[in-house]
C-alpha cells in the first residue's frame, strides 16, 4: 500500500526525472496484456506492445508526486516546459498487424494519460501555458509516443504512424495545443474529396481518420 517502505525509499532515492515517471499502482501491467479485437473501421486484431516503462511502484499517483516535490527541485521539475513534453511523449502505443502482415502504430491517450495532462495544466497555473508551447515542441513531443523508447527509441517512418481521433481532438480542443490534422493525418486517410475546412470540429473534410 502507500506505506510501503520500499517504493517509498525507491521515490526518495532514484534520480527525480526517473521517479517522476515511475508507474504507479500496477499500471505497468497495460503494456504487458496482449488483446484482440476489432479497431476502428478496417477490423484488424491489435495488441498492446510490450513498450518500455518505468519502475513500477505501489505508491498512488499523488503518493509519488508529494515525494517528488518533498525533493530539491521537484517542484520546479513537475511544473516545467520538460515535464509536460515528457507527459506528452508517453500515449499508449498500440501496434496493429494488418492482413497483408505489415505493422502499423497507433497511439491513443487513455484516461490515466490525459488526466496526468490535465492535472498539469491545472497545477500548474500561471507558470507556464501550454497553449503558448510552439507547435514543433508538441508535435515532436507527441511522436516521441510513436517510438518503442519513447525517451531513446527511434520512431517509426511516418507513413506507418497513426494518432487517434479522439486523442487528437481532445489534445486540441481540451488542452488547446497548437497542432494541426496535418501534423498526424496520413495520405492513406484521404477520402479522395476536395480537402477543405469548416465541420463542426473544424477538421479537414477531406479526409476519414483510420483509427478512433
Amino acid at each position: 500500500g502507500s506505506s510501503c517502505p520500499v517504493c517509498r525509499n525507491a521515490c526518495r532515492s532514484f534520480p527525480l526525472r526517473q521517479v517522476a515517471d515511475f508507474e504507479c499502482e500496477g499500471s505497468s501491467q497495460k503494456y504487458l496484456e496482449h488483446n484482440y479485437g476489432n479497431w476502428g473501421q478496417y477490423g484488424h486484431s491489435f495488441l498492446y506492445t510490450e513498450q518500455l516503462y518505468g519502475l513500477d511502484v505501489c505508491l498512488s499517483h499523488e503518493a509519488i508526486e508529494t515525494i517528488v516535490r518533498s525533493r530539491p527541485g521537484g517542484h520546479e521539475l513537475l511544473r516545467s516546459k520538460e515535464r509536460f513534453l515528457a507527459l506528452l511523449g508517453r500515449g499508449t502505443r498500440h501496434v496493429i498487424v494488418t492482413d497483408d502482415g505489415r505493422e502499423l502504430y497507433v497511439v491513443k491517450y487513455d484516461s490515466g494519460e490525459m488526466g496526468e495532462l490535465v492535472a498539469f495544466v491545472r497545477n500548474s497555473g500561471d507558470n507556464m501555458d501550454v497553449t503558448t508551447l510552439p507547435s514543433d515542441a508538441v508535435v515532436g513531443a507527441i511522436r516521441r509516443s510513436f517510438a518503442e523508447d519513447c525517451e531513446r527509441g527511434a520512431i517509426p517512418p511516418r507513413e506507418r504512424c497513426y494518432l487517434a481521433r479522439s486523442s487528437f481532438y481532445a489534445l486540441k480542443n481540451d488542452l488547446g495545443l497548437r497542432i494541426d490534422e496535418g501534423d498526424f493525418l496520413n495520405a492513406d486517410e484521404w477520402n479522395g474529396k476536395e480537402r477543405t475546412k469548416g465541420n463542426r470540429e473544424g477538421c479537414f473534410s477531406g479526409y476519414d481518420w483510420r483509427f478512433f
